[in-house]
């Protein structure tokens, strides 16, 4: 459907349905644009934290199931 059209067909519609798609596509707007802004903010917050990348250069970690296995048989014991 061309924006004419789709405006074509608003303006024939009644005042009270007017408002009811008006009412829609401010809630459609504030929904799409808020849970954009969320991700978007989420997505910067976990950049920013302090504890991304901290163990980017141990080399005990280089292979991390060897360093969890080795980890949990040092505080649970080898029967895991």
């Amino acid at each position: 459907m061309t924006p004419q059209k789709l405006f074509d067909e608003y303006v024939a519609l009644p005042v009270e349905a007017q408002r009811q798609v008006a009412d829609l596509i401010a809630f459609l707007q504030h929904r799409y644009t808020a849970s954009q802004t969320i991700k978007e903010i989420r997505q910067t917050e976990l950049k920013r934290q302090p504890f991304i990348g901290m163990w980017h250069n141990r080399p005990d970690f280089s292979d991390s199931s060897s360093w969890v296995r080795r980890t949990r048989e040092s505080e649970w014991g080898k029967d895991m």
